[in-house]
């Protein structure tokens, strides 16, 4: 599990730690770090790349923590930490995948303890079985699954574009239009 704060969190622009929090994982998984979010610590409980953040509150987000930020970072309690064992056999972007993967939420649904907030405790991901292909298999799907990424991100920008043309050559018309 992810540090447990006792009180609120005294964040401060100087600190040495950066603060991963639940509102830095998007829907579809990928983490978006929020600079300002750090504090003053010397705590032991670090993340190390290729942890997989389970958001264990709420909605079920599963992201991969990667070593592109170069500064020592920490998870709140409201994530599971899973650490694969085995990373020559089972992939952490993989595992982050299926976590985030349909079926897996659903199985997530049925298994969630319900308080006011639902969440998923630890012994009941314990008890989801991970399908386990060829790691190239994994490589694949991984691939994909960043291809998708990719092509929604530039789709979305494409789009703002389009508009962004088309707000112009409107704009351009109505000028036109007045001055006649």
């Amino acid at each position: 599990m992810g540090y447990s704060f006792r009180q609120k969190p005294d964040f401060s622009a100087d600190g040495n730690v950066l603060v991963i929090q639940p509102k830095d994982v998007t829907s579809d998984g990928i983490w978006v770090p929020d600079f300002d979010c750090r504090i003053h610590s010397s705590s032991e409980n670090r993340l190390v790349p290729g942890d997989v953040l389970l958001i264990s509150r709420g909605r079920f987000t599963a992201s991969t923590f990667y070593s592109s930020v170069k500064e020592p970072c920490i998870a709140t309690s409201a994530f599971l930490i899973v650490t694969p064992k085995k990373s020559a056999q089972l992939l952490s972007a993989y595992l982050a995948l299926f976590f985030n993967s349909s079926d897996c939420q659903t199985h997530f649904k049925r298994l969630h303890e319900t308080t006011t907030i639902p969440f998923i405790s630890l012994s009941n991901l314990e008890s989801i079985e991970i399908p386990l292909p060829p790691i190239e298999h994994q490589e694949a799907l991984v691939a994909l699954d960043q291809m998708n990424k990719d092509y929604a991100r530039l789709s979305s920008r494409k789009l703002s574009l389009q508009k962004q043309l088309l707000d112009h050559e409107l704009t351009l018309l109505t000028q036109e239009t007045i001055h006649v």
